[in-house]
This record gives structure tokens, sequence and C-alpha cells, in this order.
């Protein structure tokens, strides 16, 4: 089966850079709980250069399900979008499904 892939792009607000990734560090344990591989990248290089990359990759559609439907996981992300400072200008979501070669 193809592993699945979460992206989040964020546009990171001037000095808010520690509180995006306090965020993060709270998501990722909700997502290492489920077993799924989280990772942060910053772009160095490329049309978006500075922003802050979340990655996180399920092994199947099945477990990307099990995460999407976790009550925990529900809970937090319903905080976030309470915030109404987020540390981000702007954020983009993407998933994408492996491609066997």
């Amino acid at each position: 089966m193809a592993s699945i892939r979460l992206v989040i792009n964020f546009r990171v607000k001037a000095g808010r850079e520690a509180n995006l990734l306090e965020a993060l560090r709270a998501a990722k344990k909700h997502d290492d709980r489920l077993g799924a591989s989280f990772v942060v990248v910053r772009q160095v290089a490329g049309p978006e250069p500075g922003n802050i990359v979340a990655v996180i990759q399920y092994s199947d559609w099945n477990h990307y399900a099990k995460g999407a439907s976790d009550p925990e996981i529900a809970q937090f992300l319903e905080n976030v979008r309470r915030d109404t400072d987020p540390p981000w200008e702007s954020l983009t979501v993407s998933i994408s499904e492996e491609v066997a070669l």
C-alpha cells in the first residue's frame, strides 16, 4: 500500500516562529501516539523561503482515516482554529499519495 502524506505549509508571522514550533510539538505528540511520522522543515530556497512545512506521513489510507477521526486530534485542531492570533499569516494544506515506480 502507498503511504499518505499530509503537508501543511505555514507562512510564519514575523517574530512568531517559536510559537508555531511550540504548537507543532504539541501536534507531533498526537501523531506519535498514532504511529505516524511527523517532520518539520524550513524552506531555504524556492518560492516560499522561510516558510515552515510540517509533513505527517501515514502508512496508508486507513491509517490516515484513523488520524483524521481521532477525537484528541479533533479537539486539538478545534483549539487551533479558535486562536484569534495564530503564529502564521497563511497556510496551505495538501494530501499526497505515494506513487509506486
